[in-house]
C-alpha cells in the first residue's frame, strides 16, 4: 500500500518528485565539473605567464602604483600549488581571499534554485 501511494506521488503530473531530483543532481554534478575543469586549467598555467612583463591592472598602467588586489592571481596560483611563503608575498591578503574565493566557489556548488511553493499557488482570486 505505501509503495503504491510513493509510486502516484512520485509519477503524478502534479509534482513531478522524481524528475526534480534528477534535474537537481545533473545542475549539482554539472557545476563540480565547471569548477573542477577551470581550476584545472588555472593549475596547469605555467608560472612564467603570471609574471610581470604585462600588467592587467589599470593602476599599475595609469599611476604606476600596487593596488589592493595586485598579486591576488599569481598568490591563488600560489596557494594552488601549495607554495604559501610565496602567495604571502605577492599578495598579502591571500588569507583572506582565499577562503572567501573558496567559500563562494562552495555556496554555488550547493545552491539549489527551488520553486517557491507561494509564488506557485494555483488559486486564481477573482475581482
Amino acid at each position: 500500500m505505501q509503495t503504491e501511494m510513493l509510486l502516484n506521488r512520485m509519477f503524478s503530473r502534479k509534482k513531478p518528485l522524481l524528475l526534480l531530483k534528477n534535474i537537481t543532481a545533473r545542475i549539482f554534478l554539472i557545476k563540480i565539473f565547471i569548477l573542477l575543469f577551470l581550476g584545472t586549467i588555472f593549475f596547469l598555467i605555467p608560472k612564467e605567464y603570471l609574471g610581470d612583463s604585462y600588467p592587467i591592472c589599470l593602476s599599475r598602467i595609469l599611476f604606476d602604483k600596487h593596488c589592493i588586489g595586485c598579486g591576488t592571481t599569481r598568490a591563488v596560483w600560489s596557494v594552488l600549488h601549495f607554495k604559501f611563503a610565496d602567495a604571502f608575498e605577492y599578495n598579502k591578503l591571500i588569507i583572506v581571499t582565499f577562503p572567501l574565493i573558496a567559500g563562494c566557489a562552495i555556496s554555488w556548488i550547493l545552491k539549489s534554485k527551488r520553486p517557491n511553493p507561494v509564488a506557485h499557488n494555483d488559486t486564481k482570486e477573482t475581482a
